[in-house]
């Protein structure tokens, strides 16, 4: 997890800002999410039985099915690379965290 920095809101009808939330008591969700095994197995054997499909990362799954989820705190840096431009901030970082070391800073 990491802290949000970007405003976070909801949106309602016709695109519409329904809320803001208060971004000091929110976090991103990053990747990796661990969990035991036979949990994580169970709660997927109990979404396929019951058709769901509707979960959107191993965590809501969890969460739904009654298991407790604590929070670790990591880089902000641990991206998930999903797009092209995800792809080229990697690179980006990359190469800063390179020059770190070449330079010494």
């Amino acid at each position: 997890m990491t802290p949000a920095i970007e405003t976070i809101i909801t949106a309602g009808e016709d695109n519409r800002i329904a809320d803001i939330a208060d971004r000091s008591s929110c976090r991103l969700a990053r990747a990796p999410q661990c969990f035991f095994l036979k949990d994580i197995f169970a709660a997927h054997k109990k979404a396929q039985a019951e058709g769901r499909t509707d979960f959107i990362d191993s965590a809501y799954l969890m969460r739904h099915y009654g298991h407790s989820l604590f929070m670790v705190e990591g880089p902000v840096e641990n991206i998930k690379i999903t797009t092209p431009i995800d792809y080229h901030v990697f690179r980006a970082i990359y190469k800063a965290k390179e020059n770190e070391q070449i330079i010494g800073v």
